[in-house]
């Protein structure tokens, strides 16, 4: 009950908080067998309520132990969160992986679905990082526990077009499951083995669902690339939770191409986009538009900023690594917005009854529509001409 809740209230936020969500390929993930999801982390908590508000089937999660606190320990299990200890955590707590495991093991008894972050560690990244061994490790234990025939691992990438920003748009992609059942684990050497082949075949499975760029160089290109590039590919706001493979496709191709190129010529590509200004234009139809939509703006600017801004300002002087800033900054969003419409609905019904109650409670709408006024009315993106092809000539 607590884990649904939860996630409808966190799948609200995160729709409000990035401008589009790409759902590709979500009907291969299997509903009716234990699988294991191994995908790549490339911001912190974000990725996991990602996945748990998007996919349909309830997720448990392998988290780092030493987060869980005594004080917290009944929210990690009422969100099917099982701890998992590294090294640094002391040999102590590595021997309470023993419990852990068995635990994932049960869960994939039942027919669950279990989330593995492949990579091991959070890093705000367009690239995939070699792999760890652990989901195969997992996977093939609970094959020895419990035999599970059908056991698949499912391949999942996760991808942020600027993952510090606020609305900036996520790409989930998902992979053809992958069949346990024909690995060998009769013996530990040929278990050892099948851990390494499953590992590779997993990095082969989960790379084409990755943006990924070979550099740094290349991958801060990517983006500002893409804005000169492909404005005219910037979808419509709705649906928020897209199911078109179109935009993930051109994300991918234009990494592909900037790996394909020279340093040189990426060094170039990079002068010419750094001196390319973006063009807006803004219709007359445009213009009488926003003069009748700018009291919603500005109203719905002013009833949301407390809360919105506390949390921003909060999450960017106390948060040190980025892959928790925008986790952070939406955690302390829904918490400051569900306080503050607590007290002043409280207010707004002491001071004007029923009609102020119901008007607090639309404070969250008005704020959205400022972010739509803003963003298809105000702002619209002209592409100018190709910088790729004029690079490339």
């Amino acid at each position: 009950m607590f884990y649904s809740l939860l996630k409808q209230l966190v799948a609200l936020a995160l729709k409000m908080y990035f401008r589009k969500i790409y759902l590709v390929g979500h009907n291969k993930v299997p509903g009716d067998q234990p699988i294991i999801i191994a995908a790549n982390h490339p911001m912190a908590f974000c990725d996991a309520c990602l996945l748990a508000c998007f996919l349909e089937r309830p997720l448990h999660f392998l988290v780092r132990g030493d987060v869980f606190q005594p004080a917290w320990l009944w929210f990690f299990e009422w969100t099917n969160q099982i701890p998992i200890y590294r090294f640094r955590d002391g040999f102590g707590n590595m021997r309470k992986n023993a419990e852990s495991f068995v635990k994932v093991n049960d869960k994939l008894k039942d027919g669950a679905a279990v989330l593995i972050f492949a990579e091991g560690n959070t890093k705000l990244q367009k690239r995939l990082d070699p792999l760890q061994k652990g989901p195969a490790r997992i996977a093939f234990g609970a094959m020895e526990q419990h035999g599970l025939p059908d056991l698949a691992m499912v391949p999942i990438g996760i991808n942020y077009s600027d993952g510090s920003q606020f609305r900036s748009d996520v790409y989930l992609s998902v992979g053809d499951p992958i069949a346990l059942a024909d690995f060998d684990i009769s013996s530990k050497e040929k278990k050892n083995a099948s851990v390494r082949e499953l590992t590779a075949q997993l990095y082969d499975a989960l790379l084409p669902h990755v943006i990924h760029l070979d550099t740094v160089e290349r991958e801060d290109l990517h983006g500002p690339l893409d804005r000169c590039e492909y404005p005219f590919l910037r979808d419509r706001i709705w649906p928020i939770l897209d199911e078109r493979p179109d935009r993930f496709r051109a994300q991918k191709n234009l990494a592909q191409h900037l790996n394909q190129m020279a340093d040189l010529q990426v060094q170039r590509l990079k002068e010419r986009v750094q001196t390319e200004n973006m063009r807006s234009t803004t219709h007359p139809f445009r213009i009488l538009l926003l003069a009748l939509t700018m009291p919603f703006l500005v109203l719905g600017f002013l009833l949301n900023a407390l809360p919105f801004y506390a949390a921003k300002l909060i999450a960017k002087k106390r948060v040190k690594l980025i892959e928790f800033y925008t986790p952070v900054r939406i955690g302390l969003t829904i918490v400051f917005m569900i306080l503050y419409l607590a007290v002043f609905s409280i207010v707004g019904a002491l001071s004007w009854g029923w009609p102020g109650f119901l008007f607090v409670l639309l404070t969250p709408i008005l704020g959205y529509l400022a972010i739509i006024i803003r963003e298809e009315i105000f702002f619209v993106e002209q592409p100018g001409k190709s910088i790729l092809k004029t690079s490339e000539a």
